[in-house]
């Protein structure tokens, strides 16, 4: 693979398919979505994956790496396919997160309006347990959890929209997670749920998670319903 005419503009654009998805509890869901471009030179074109999950506007992206003899080339995002599949967003930053031990949980972390998060996640290094709750009011899934395994070997993503808790558990002795956000960190509106809460009733691969001191006073669900749930209203979009 060269490394010249690796941009992809709109035109590179080749291929766009829809096909039912089916989630694990066996229920077609919307339409999972195929996107294609030419992704170097030799003119090997490269699919990616868009299969939405069952809260609404949450999506797994799937990548898929070109390999040869030297290894792989692959491109992690594209602003063309991301428009086609309406899911580009203006990001403002990208945060690295870097695990050093098997176990360690961070979350769940959210923000509040106007500085709510679009998140899209990544782990580039090693693998993790990763999960997102939905807390917008007017969704028909508050309350709700589903998770994902990223791993640096199975080249997925994850979107998560404003609106939704998340976190997520180290399942290697080393792990790096790159996310993406769509608005700028605010210490003043940001938000906290307790991993374990019984009433989300997460099914974590640890049982005693090496967690900060902030992580283990994030709120309880009753807590943050009662005192704090209002001010997430608005996000849920149909």
């Amino acid at each position: 693979m060269s490394g010249k005419d690796e941009g992809a503009s709109a035109n590179d654009i080749d291929q766009c398919r829809a096909t039912p998805h089916r989630r694990r509890n066996g229920i077609f869901s919307r339409a999972a979505l195929h996107f294609g471009a030419y992704l170097c030179s030799t003119q090997k074109a490269y699919l990616v994956e868009f299969i939405p999950y069952r809260l609404p506007g949450v999506w797994e992206i799937r990548l898929s790496p070109l390999r040869d003899a030297r290894g792989f080339f692959m491109r992690a995002y594209d602003v063309a396919l991301f428009e086609k599949a309406g899911l580009h967003r203006p990001w403002v930053q990208e945060n690295h997160s870097h695990s050093e031990r098997r176990g360690i949980l961070r979350g769940l972390h959210f923000q509040f309006p106007p500085f709510a998060e679009t998140k899209l996640v990544r782990c580039v290094r090693g693998a993790v347990f990763d999960v997102f709750v939905d807390l917008r009011p007017e969704s028909p899934t508050f309350g709700q959890w589903e998770a994902i395994e990223l791993a640096e070997d199975n080249y997925r993503m994850v979107l998560i929209p404003r609106g939704f808790a998340h976190g997520f558990c180290t399942l290697t002795d080393e792990s790096e997670v790159l996310y993406k956000v769509d608005s700028p960190y605010q210490r003043e509106y940001e938000g906290g749920l307790l991993w374990s809460d019984a009433d989300v009733g997460i099914s974590w691969p640890v049982q005693e998670p090496f967690l900060s001191e902030k992580d283990s006073q994030n709120w309880s669900w009753r807590t943050f319903v009662e005192q704090h749930s209002h001010r997430m209203r608005g996000l849920y979009l149909v």
